[in-house]
């Protein structure tokens, strides 16, 4: 009885914003979780692109991050503490852990950039 939502053409900050605006719209009152990958070619430095992901977590109250990639795990110290993260290295790993999370019930979205391949 979840939602999946698959946004994982590209990954820039304006299409993640926007994804997170659909999720919201889609979830009603169910839990969000977001899967994020790295986001490539930005041209902001990490610490900077980690800062406004989670400025955009916050405003849309997700409960649950899964970051995808070495960059993206370094999101977890902007964000509030009663968010929920998990970091994985790679899309192999996160196929190889999806039986650990709790999915039921949620509304997901999986974004990400194409060079990961969390389309599988």
């Amino acid at each position: 009885n979840s939602i999946l939502i698959n946004d994982t053409y590209n990954a820039d900050l304006q299409s993640f914003k926007i994804a997170l605006e659909f999720l919201t719209q889609q979830a009603g009152s169910k839990e969000k979780v977001v899967i994020v990958s790295d986001f490539m070619q930005t041209g902001l430095q990490e610490n900077e692109l980690n800062h406004q992901l989670a400025q955009h977590i916050h405003n849309h109250n997700i409960s649950h991050i899964i970051g995808v990639g070495e960059n993206v795990a370094h999101l977890e110290k902007f964000l509030d503490p009663f968010i929920l993260f998990n970091a994985v290295k790679n899309t192999q790993e996160l196929i190889a852990k999806l039986s650990e999370f709790r999915f039921e019930n949620k509304a997901i979205l999986v974004k990400g950039a194409r060079t990961f391949q969390l389309e599988k």
